[in-house]
C-alpha cells in the first residue's frame, strides 16, 4: 500500500512537471497570480481620461510608484514588491499599450514616444495622481525605457 501511494505521487509529480515543460504558457497566469499573492498585491483597474489602466496595488506606508520598462508590464514587479510592501504603498501600473492598459490602434510605440507616455502615469494629470488619492509626495522607482 505504501509503495502504491509513492508511485502514484511520483506519477503525479512527473505529469505536473511534464505539463509545465510542454505547456508553459498555460501555467503563466497561475504562477503570476501566486507571485502577486506572495507580494501582497491585488490587480485593479482605473479609468482616467478615457483610458483604462490596469495596475497592481498593495502594502502600507509612503506611496511608491513602480514603472516597468519598454516591452514589459506591471507583473515585472511582484518579486521586488514583496519586500517593499512591508514599508510602502506600492502601485505598479501597466503603461499604455502594455499589459492590461488600453491603447489606441493609431498610437505609435516608438521608444521616445513611449517614454513620454510615462507622463500619463506620473505627470500632473496622470493616473498616479488618481491612484495616490492626491497624496502629498510619491517616491518613484522606474526602470530605464531604453
Amino acid at each position: 500500500m505504501c509503495c502504491d501511494r509513492s508511485k502514484i505521487a511520483g506519477g503525479l509529480l512527473l505529469a505536473l512537471f511534464a505539463s509545465y515543460r510542454l505547456f508553459p504558457l498555460s501555467w503563466a497566469p497561475l504562477l503570476l497570480s501566486f507571485e502577486r499573492v506572495r507580494a501582497g498585491l491585488r490587480m485593479r483597474r482605473l479609468s482616467v481620461g478615457g483610458r483604462s489602466f490596469r495596475y497592481l496595488e498593495g502594502g502600507r506606508g509612503a506611496p511608491l510608484v513602480m514603472l516597468h520598462g519598454f516591452g514589459a508590464d506591471a507583473d515585472h514587479w511582484p518579486r521586488m514588491a514583496r519586500a517593499l510592501t512591508r514599508s510602502f504603498h506600492v502601485l505598479a501600473p501597466d503603461l499604455p499599450g502594455f499589459g492590461g492598459t488600453t491603447a489606441s490602434p493609431s498610437e505609435s510605440f516608438l521608444v521616445p514616444l513611449q517614454a513620454a507616455r510615462g507622463d500619463l502615469v506620473v505627470g500632473p494629470r496622470g493616473a498616479a495622481r488618481h491612484l495616490l488619492a492626491l497624496a502629498d509626495e510619491a517616491v518613484s522607482l522606474s526602470k530605464s525605457m531604453g
